[in-house]
């Protein structure tokens, strides 16, 4: 989270900066279904897609600067446990909101798909390395299906699913 902050602040704002325009245009856009779990989806699968370049900026800080931090005697799921931390922490503006400005079932599903989103981006990583070009090509794939299964009104199954996927990847990673 440092790194973000220290040496990606252009590129962290732009994202911020993207992911309220996300926000807005959806809103402005379907304003007739505010209370809607699908439309709370979409803005959670807008934002996270909009976090992809700081994802993988720190994957590969993570890589090249932080190579150590694999060696430390401590399990998976305490590595699981840490990304979640640094996402949500990363993502809190965006969970705030969704949290405070849809009803609570809606903005918890909202909010767990964002986050789980945002772990299954990270966790892709491992597969596809610091590869950029093939892992957009995933990244936009994923967006399309996991859009139009939000559209089916699966949004708290793919919060799940999501978010054990990503645990799945990151614990075959060796």
């Amino acid at each position: 989270m440092y790194e973000i902050i220290a040496t990606k602040r252009i590129t962290y704002l732009l994202t911020k900066l993207a992911s309220a325009a996300s926000i807005a245009l959806l809103l402005l856009a379907f304003s007739d279904a505010r209370a809607d779990v699908r439309l709370a989806g979409m803005i959670a699968l807008c934002c996270a897609f909009g976090h992809v370049i700081l994802v993988f900026q720190a994957g590969v800080f993570e890589l090249f600067y932080l190579p150590f931090v694999h060696n430390l005697p401590y399990g998976r799921g305490r590595a699981y446990g840490r990304q979640v931390l640094l996402y949500g922490v990363l993502l809190l503006p965006e969970l705030a909101w969704l949290l405070t400005a849809n009803g609570f079932r809606a903005g918890l599903t909202a909010a767990a798909l964002l986050l789980s989103v945002t772990l299954l981006l990270r966790a892709l990583l491992y597969r596809t390395g610091q590869h950029m070009t093939f892992y957009l090509r995933i990244v936009v794939g994923l967006f399309l299906f996991l859009l139009l299964a939000n559209l089916f009104a699966l949004t708290g199954l793919l919060a799940i699913g999501n978010a054990l996927a990503a645990g799945i990847l990151l614990f075959s990673y060796r």
